[in-house]
């Protein structure tokens, strides 16, 4: 008795085509997210090569749900505790301050406004960052800022070969010696840290 293929050729021809389309997609997922890494070049970064400082740029995803230090560490393959956040404060003067310390700890306001001789320093709108550093919350670096602002380093930073700070771009972090940043940024060491664990 003679059988059709038609049913069967056209069974093939459907699976054909979705795995044509996963391969399609895929490859366009990886295009999608591979090529803005090699053709990134933050203003912090432009800087650094125009002034010689070496450094090292280390990427993330945006597509992890709750970020921890612990997981930013190993995303980026480096230990937590060279990992530094960027705060930007308001003096009683009105002057603006920036502070870089390790992500994990909590930034003493005391000890933050003796170290910039004001009365008192807070921490400023997140709605301000643009317009006083050019960058966007999450991607605030002390490198290359719209407006330049005397920045304090945790003073833990000079027994440190190397620390990692946000490149002037969500997903996207620089390692570089904390002694050539302070060579070419209005950058000074200080005791800046509070007691009490950071909250990222």
């Amino acid at each position: 008795m003679f059988t059709s293929t038609k049913p069967f050729s056209l069974k093939i021809f459907f699976i054909c085509q979705k795995i044509h389309a996963m391969i399609k997609s895929a490859h366009t997922y990886l295009a999608v997210e591979e090529m803005p890494l090699k053709k990134v070049k933050t203003n912090a970064l432009r800087l650094l090569s125009e002034k010689g400082v070496a450094y090292t740029m280390h990427t993330y995803s945006l597509k992890i749900p709750d970020l921890t230090p612990e997981i930013l560490a190993k995303e980026i393959q480096r230990p937590v505790h060279l990992i530094y956040k960027t705060l930007v404060t308001k003096g009683h003067s009105g002057a603006h301050y920036v502070f870089c310390l390790p992500l994990q700890k909590e930034l003493d306001l005391k000890k933050a406004a003796e170290a910039c001789c004001e009365k008192s320093v807070s921490l400023v709108d997140l709605k301000e960052l643009p317009k006083l550093t050019g960058y966007e919350r999450g991607g605030v670096s002390p490198v290359a800022m719209k407006k330049p602002l005397l920045t304090f380093l945790d003073r833990g930073a000079e027994n440190l070969e190397t620390i990692i700070l946000s490149a002037g771009k969500r997903g996207y972090q620089m390692e570089v010696s904390p002694r050539e940043l302070l060579s070419i940024l209005p950058m000074t060491f200080a005791d800046l840290l509070a007691s009490t664990q950071g909250i990222f």
